[in-house]
């Protein structure tokens, strides 16, 4: 309960930042949106997860959003989100799977994730 209403609280924040990513100009823009969701704090990651399947009929800014939060994960070295990390990885778009695949790579939770990365390839 605690956990949803944390989340709900969060995302409206999350989603300004996600599409301000996606259209953002300069590098600078964007490491000052990179910031602001390190300080939304942990819990923002699973929320973050949406914005990296840019679907099939996303566009420039989607994917770049997408691009973003794939670089911010990398950063970041999110806890918790390995089994959704999963999903995507198997049933995303392509290039969905592609930035899925990317951060599995990064998390924190390495050999979880490795061993995820082996039933993917096999």
């Amino acid at each position: 309960k605690e956990r949803d209403a944390e989340l709900e609280r969060l995302r409206p924040a999350v989603e300004a930042s996600a599409k301000k990513l996606g259209t953002a100009r300069s590098a600078a823009e964007r490491r000052k949106l990179h910031q602001e969701l390190d300080a939304l704090g942990p819990e923002a990651a699973s929320l973050l997860l949406t914005y990296l399947d840019p679907q099939v009929q996303g566009g420039e800014a989607e994917e770049r959003c997408a691009q973003e939060i794939t670089l911010y994960f990398e950063r970041t070295h999110p806890a918790g989100i390995v089994d959704e990390l999963a999903r995507l990885a198997r049933n995303g778009s392509n290039r969905g799977r592609a930035h899925a695949l990317a951060v599995l790579g990064s998390v924190s939770e390495a050999a979880r994730a490795a061993a995820l990365l082996r039933t993917l390839h096999a």
